[in-house]
């Protein structure tokens, strides 16, 4: 299955994956709630790979559109992710369950993630042994 996912998508996961481990194991060890903190970072987490696959979707449909209707609905589908976020931080503020900051810190895995994509793709292409 890994073999046939987007190697960009791939790597944006992996990076996410990997960017929220590392946010667990720091939150983890000063932290004061750690469950809460546990359960933020997984939350976040799970939004920034919903997000990047939501992306790749939407750009993927967007690039068999006519020019005006790709740019109408790149936008609609931007702000949609955008409001998912905001939803998000909304929950996190008020379930005492959820660790907001971690879930913020979650969230923008992401970006980190992409930042870091192409050493991400690296160390992948060396442990699976493919190339693009």
């Amino acid at each position: 299955m890994i073999r046939k996912l987007n190697p960009t998508l791939r790597d944006l996961i992996a990076g996410i994956i990997a960017c929220n481990m590392i946010q667990m194991l720091v939150g983890l060890l000063f932290s004061t709630n750690r469950v809460s903190f546990a359960l933020g970072t997984l939350a976040g987490g799970a939004v920034a790979v919903g997000i990047a696959i939501h992306m790749y979707c939407t750009l993927d449909k967007g690039l068999d559109m006519q020019p005006d209707a790709a740019k109408k609905y790149i936008t609609m589908q931007s702000i949609l992710r955008l409001c998912v976020i905001f939803l998000v931080g909304a929950i996190a503020i008020w379930v005492p369950d959820l660790h907001f900051l971690a879930v913020i810190f979650g969230v923008l895995s992401l970006k980190v993630s992409a930042l870091m994509q192409p050493v991400i793709h690296k160390c992948i292409t060396r442990i699976v042994g493919e190339g693009r």
